[in-house]
């Protein structure tokens, strides 16, 4: 769904301006002063949908947040809905409450829209991927606009770092 959205806009290049895609498909925004633990909250009714983003949270982590918001919209759209993301339910699922199936699923998309999986595949064609390489990971994670441990995470599912946690920490992308 994700792939769709990303050729339906003609996004070809990193990095994905959710943003925009988001405004394009009927999202309107509202910067607001939220808790530290929430990173945004989605209205859906039939009139609007409007996302709230921390503006206290980094570039990287609205950027997700977004990429989230707009995966509830696009896949549980229908009725009235309300969505706050805590930030232990955006780590991979995992909060206190455990994860909600559509939240898995919403991470599952934002991931893949943020890093679609031939963006990565074709930047690192032919490199080696150094889990080590702080430098390397870091500017691949800037060109990309999120964070290194989402990155890593990233790669991780899709194999592109098979075996180089517990070895030598390298591979090769074919």
């Amino acid at each position: 769904m994700s792939k769709a959205l990303l050729v339906k806009h003609g996004i070809t290049e990193p990095p994905v301006d959710v943003r925009l895609l988001a405004e394009r498909e009927g999202i309107t925004f509202e910067s607001t002063d939220l808790e530290e633990e929430v990173s945004g909250f989605l209205i859906q009714d039939p009139e609007r949908t409007i996302l709230g983003l921390n503006t206290h949270h980094t570039v990287v982590r609205q950027r997700f947040t977004i990429a989230h918001a707009l995966a509830h919209h696009q896949l549980h759209a229908g009725g009235d809905d309300i969505f706050i993301y805590d930030m232990l339910v955006y780590f991979r699922g995992t909060g206190l409450r455990g994860p909600a199936e559509v939240d898995l699923e919403a991470n599952a998309f934002a991931q893949a829209l943020l890093m679609p999986a031939e963006f990565l595949t074709r930047d690192f064609k032919g490199r080696r991927i150094d889990v080590r390489d702080d430098a390397g990971m870091r500017q691949m994670a800037q060109r990309y606009q999120v964070s290194v441990a989402a990155l890593t995470i990233r790669l991780v599912e899709l194999r592109m770092l098979r075996g180089a946690l517990g070895g030598g920490g390298a591979v090769t992308v074919r």
